[in-house]
């Protein structure tokens, strides 16, 4: 036998990539930031409007399905696409969101819903992830967020930590000559006695070879 239940909304397809960071009280920040296609918004001209919302929930669950904690947002306004998109741009007219919660660390299956208010698409995906635990005193480093731009923004706003506005890009696909950027953080440097550190990171990319 077999059931499939009726969220009340045709599929909502989106890219998703979590990233953790040193949170407060010993715990761990996780960021989930999505790309949606803007194509499955729908467009200004069937006259519903020229904003959606995409409402969000994420939770974090041990191996034994127990949940260890959740969070939601209404994300928005987000501006919907004036005309119809061809087909041809369905990939790289998105629309980009994030939302963040406190987690202990741990290993986990994590689950991520977003439904567009407007058009009532919703899609909900499942992923493995890993919260690692930065409480030690021992020099650590983030996971590595890439990024489509990393600017200095001094207000705070979507994408913007510690002084920067940092354009997540879960997709993870860039143009041959577009720059990538990549945002990190690196906890527990010491101090000389004039009060100055350094220290050196080493990052490698590979190509990912295209398969048929």
């Amino acid at each position: 036998e077999g059931y499939q239940f009726d969220y009340g909304g045709e599929p909502l397809e989106f890219i998703f990539d979590a990233v953790t960071y040193r949170g407060e009280n010993g715990s761990t920040e996780v960021e989930l930031a999505y790309s949606i296609p803007a194509r499955q918004l729908g467009y200004v001209a069937d006259g519903q409007g020229d904003h959606t919302w995409f409402n969000s929930f994420v939770v974090l669950r041990d191996q034994e399905l127990h949940r260890i904690t959740e969070s939601s947002a209404s994300i928005g306004p987000v501006v919907r696409p004036p005309k119809e998109i061809p087909k041809r741009s369905a990939k790289t007219i998105v629309r980009t969101a994030s939302l963040s919660l406190p987690a202990p660390p741990g290993s986990y299956r994590t689950a991520i819903g977003v439904r567009d208010s407007v058009s009532r698409r919703i899609g909900i995906y499942e992923t493995p992830l890993t919260v690692w635990d930065y409480t030690s005193d021992a020099i650590n480093l983030s996971d590595i967020k890439l990024a489509l731009s990393v600017t200095p923004q001094s207000e705070a706003g979507p994408f913007v930590r510690h002084g920067h506005k940092i354009t997540p890009n879960p997709s993870r696909l860039f143009q041959r000559a577009q720059p990538v950027y990549f945002y990190y953080e690196i906890y527990n440097l010491s101090n000389d006695e004039s009060g100055r550190t350094a220290y050196r990171t080493d990052l490698e990319i590979t190509m990912k070879e295209k398969k048929m």
